[in-house]
């Protein structure tokens, strides 16, 4: 779920096109390195989404940086120009989802 600065819901659609190439483009190692370790520090429960991986690449941090949490998996589909794109969708927690 997307929320903007006002705090209600973004949705994900009706933009710019170049608005997800500047998310993926400002988005480096050492960003997700420090979300990790203040998540792991926090002393709290937490769920971010990611992606695993997709027909062209995989995200190594999942099984590096993230391997001491608990990954839930699930094949999606996103439509871009009226084509399927897969991609293996990601739930990292600091706990056991049954």
């Amino acid at each position: 779920m997307r929320f903007h600065r006002q705090h209600r819901y973004n949705v994900p659609y009706g933009h710019k096109d170049d608005r997800f190439s500047k998310d993926y483009d400002s988005w480096d190692e050492d960003k997700e390195t420090r979300l990790h370790d203040s998540l792991m520090d926090s002393g709290h429960k937490f769920m971010v989404s990611s992606w695993g991986s997709n027909d062209y690449r995989s995200n190594g941090l999942i099984r590096t940086l993230w391997s001491d949490c608990h990954v839930c998996s699930a094949n999606h589909a996103y439509i871009v120009n009226g084509k399927h794109k897969p991609v293996v969708e990601v739930l990292l927690t600091n706990y056991s989802v049954a």
